[in-house]
């Protein structure tokens, strides 16, 4: 029968040395550390938003997370994605999703509309509440703003538009965007 009361080896010190402790809390930072930063440069990443573009759904300010590995082909309507900005290549804008490749898109006093139906999902009806338009849907001067389209989107691009539509610069101004401009898509 072991006896497990007693130590084995002879002439062991009793207990962890505190230094062996230290040094191994030490290791354990330095990797999470690493593992963290690699996290970050390889797959998902938090963007500070800067502009009020987003608004409701992501304030200025807001650090919402992004996946930069993804399927493009996996890309659905209400998708929030951070694209490249089609006219400043240094620059990024973060956009969401309202039509895919082969859809129709318009835009009719302020309402979207893909496929001659109305869009009623939960962002957009969430938008529509909570944005505050200055008075009624404008049929010149801004009519970019409050009536486009309709416009089949292309293959291989996407039609984006920004939550805060009154301010932004979207695919009302721009058009469809291709696929490729998209960098990384909000992380759910």
């Amino acid at each position: 029968m072991i006896r497990r009361d007693r130590d084995l080896v002879p002439n062991r010190k009793s207990g962890t040395d505190r230094s062996q402790w230290i040094q191994g809390a030490l290791i354990a930072l330095v990797v999470a550390f690493f593992v963290r930063l690699a996290v970050h440069a390889l797959i998902v990443f938090p963007l500070s938003i800067s502009s009020p573009d987003m608004e409701p759904t992501y304030p200025a300010g807001s650090s919402p997370y992004f996946l930069q590995i993804f399927d493009p082909a996996g890309l659905t309507r209400g998708d929030v994605v951070l694209l490249t900005h089609p006219e400043h290549p240094d620059q990024h804008m973060i956009r969401r999703i309202a039509a895919l490749p082969g859809e129709q898109v318009q835009i009719h006093a302020r309402r979207l509309f893909v496929n001659n139906k109305p869009l009623e999902s939960e962002w957009e009806r969430r938008i529509a509440a909570e944005l505050r338009y200055p008075g009624e849907p404008l049929h010149s001067g801004s009519l970019r703003r409050d009536f486009a389209g309709p416009v089949i989107v292309p293959d291989g691009q996407i039609y984006v538009l920004a939550d805060n539509r009154v301010h932004a610069l979207d695919s009302r101004q721009l058009g469809p965007l291709p696929l490729e401009s998209v960098q990384a898509v909000l992380w759910k």
